[in-house]
């Protein structure tokens, strides 16, 4: 496969809303800027805001995951529900707390070389797909392929 700094020629690609006509970007040539500064800084606040959502969702799922007391006089109708909301809730507390780990990770490797590659296909990952996804760290492609 032939290359021309760094970018390896193969087929029609899309990335950050620009069509790229006849390449794929396999791995950035040294210095090669994925994300321009304007959208590191976009990015890390957009990160930071989120791990604020996130820490005050932690506290209302904890708040909702409190014990059941026995002594409440709910029914047991109503008892069997409180305990399927409380296993619910204890599963989307898990999904949070995961999340904020993962995105204090990215926001703690923004500024290395390699974020924002994929770690499947070494293609860089759109701006876009960050903004929504700021944990990620596969292309929606190699996600598609992921999860069939």
């Amino acid at each position: 496969m032939q290359s021309f700094a760094g970018v390896a020629v193969g087929s029609c690609h899309k990335i950050e809303g620009i069509f790229y006509d006849a390449i794929t970007i396999k791995h950035p040539a040294p210095g090669y800027l994925i994300m321009k500064n304007e959208q590191k800084e976009k990015f890390k606040h957009h990160i930071t805001d989120k791990i604020q959502r996130l820490k005050k969702d932690i506290i209302s799922y904890k708040e909702l995951t409190r014990p059941i007391s026995p002594d409440n006089a709910i029914g047991r109708i109503s008892r069997m529900e409180a305990i399927n909301s409380k296993s619910i809730n204890e599963e989307a507390l898990r999904k949070v707390e995961n999340t904020l780990v993962k995105l204090a990770h990215a926001l703690k490797i923004i500024d290395d070389e390699d974020f924002g590659i994929c770690i499947a296909c070494d293609a860089p990952i759109p701006f876009a797909r960050l903004m929504i996804l700021p944990e990620t760290n596969l292309c929606v492609a190699c996600a598609e392929k992921l999860t069939g």
